[in-house]
């Protein structure tokens, strides 16, 4: 659907060159993490939803509404743009590893998560394409992994089912 949007916007842009648009594509939520990860006898689990060892972008909500709404206060700068947002890149290893250092637990990968929005073999192929200088630029405040973990335990968040 969102492909259909953006070829549609880009069709219209092309006939009139009057559209004025910016596309703003999101990267993997860290919120996700808040429904996919699970905790048993003292680990916390985080299913494969990509190769270990491939980097991939994700983004908090947060960063999510304060980059559009940076986007937003400058609609010239960002004019007929298409840009991939995140805050963090990362490989699943490294999520583990991070989940690990932050909440000292044990982090391992175990089983297999699969979304209706972001196939498994996209994220390894292709994956966001994300621009971290720009981000930088509208975001220099942006939220990585370890301190998104940070925020959400110090918040009493639960991961699901872990609470430390």
């Amino acid at each position: 659907m969102n492909c259909e949007v953006e070829s549609y916007v880009l069709y219209l842009h092309s006939l009139f060159y009057t559209l004025n648009y910016t596309i703003i594509k999101p990267s993997f939520f860290m919120d996700n993490y808040l429904r996919i990860v699970k905790v048993e006898a003292d680990n916390i689990y985080i299913p494969e939803f990509i190769l270990p060892d491939i980097k991939f972008a994700m983004i908090p909500s947060e960063d999510n509404a304060k980059i559009t709404a940076q986007i937003f206060k400058n609609v010239e700068e960002y004019n007929h743009q298409s840009i991939e947002i995140a805050s963090d890149e990362l490989t699943l290893n490294e999520v583990v590893d991070t989940f690990t250092s932050v909440t000292g637990i044990k982090t391992e990968i175990k089983g297999q998560f699969s979304s209706q929005t972001a196939e498994k073999s996209w994220l390894e192929e292709k994956g966001y394409v994300v621009d971290f200088e720009q981000m930088d630029q509208i975001n220099p405040n942006r939220l990585r992994l370890n301190k998104w973990i940070e925020k959400i335990s110090n918040n009493n968040i639960m991961l699901s089912n872990v609470c430390y």
